[in-house]
């Protein structure tokens, strides 16, 4: 079973950087917001140090590691469920992906200027996260008008599906997210073919500078406190930093480029795998 995850994140963040670290496609960067018209795919291998000790037991002629299909989403921007910057189009990509990487621009660079003028990650989550609350709250309200014409028609589920509806209605313009509504598991399937964007898995990246590695930063810290959701997972990556990483040719190499910041491997491997975890795959 492969999975299907969607690299999220307000423009200039640092996404596609840090989907060139993971990926086996390259994607242009650029300084300039909204350069790009369409969202970059590629695949990535889940990386996995029981495979070589397997072998060891086990001769084969090939590994094989489990895949991950990876979707870089041009950067977001208040507006973008009314069609801003790159619009609805890449919500619709949002929307195919199993789960999300919501990466967090956590570093100052006066030659990557910001959209909003000035570096606020926990600002930027709000934006994103506003916009696709916004696209839920359209889905709900469409749904709700479905089941009350069944209702009419003496339809006994409509009615208590439009109760569940209503739950994640007001959750949503409470600026809230789909995930954490308060609503039992088995009541979930009411909204289940909307395929809502703030019910997806998530986790955050916040892109930090490589004076930040291993200790972070204030913006590390404000994310840190504003992410109150239970079980979400948030890390710290320094994505140029990954970037220079996968650009060597030996291990020997990237393990003396690693030891130098004191990683004892790339951080975008650690990231692969919380990516995978977050759906329980094995």
């Amino acid at each position: 079973m492969g999975l299907h995850c969607g690299i999220i994140g307000i423009a200039n963040c640092g996404k596609t950087t840090l989907f060139n670290c993971m990926s086996n496609t390259k994607a242009e960067t650029t300084s300039f917001a909204f350069a790009s018209n369409k969202s970059n795919i590629g695949v990535i291998n889940v990386p996995d140090s029981r495979l070589a000790e397997l072998e060891k037991l086990q001769p084969t002629e090939k590994l094989v590691s489990a895949t991950v299909d990876i979707v870089d989403i041009p950067g977001l921007a208040k507006g973008s469920s009314h069609g801003e910057g790159v619009g609805n189009t890449f919500l619709a990509d949002i929307r195919n992906a199993d789960a999300l990487i919501h990466v967090v621009r956590c570093f100052d660079d006066d030659n990557l200027p910001h959209i909003e003028g000035s570096v606020d990650p926990v600002r930027d989550i709000e934006t994103i996260d506003l916009e696709l609350q916004v696209k839920d709250l359209e889905s709900v309200e469409k749904k709700i008008a479905r089941m009350e014409k069944l209702i009419k028609t003496g339809d006994k589920e409509a009615k208590v599906a439009i109760e569940v509806l209503k739950v994640y209605k007001e959750h949503l313009e409470n600026m809230q997210n789909a995930r954490t509504a308060p609503v039992k598991e088995e009541d979930k399937k009411y909204v289940a073919d909307l395929s809502l964007l703030t019910m997806k898995p998530v986790m955050f990246v916040c892109n930090i500078d490589e004076t930040s590695i291993g200790k972070g930063n204030a913006y590390t810290e404000a994310v840190k406190s504003a992410i109150t959701e239970e079980g979400v997972k948030i890390l710290d990556i320094a994505a140029a930093i990954e970037s220079d990483i996968a650009e060597l040719d030996t291990l020997e190499e990237k393990m003396e480029f690693l030891q130098d910041y004191g990683l004892s491997e790339p951080s975008v491997n650690i990231l692969i795998r919380e990516a995978y975890d977050m759906l329980n795959l094995h």
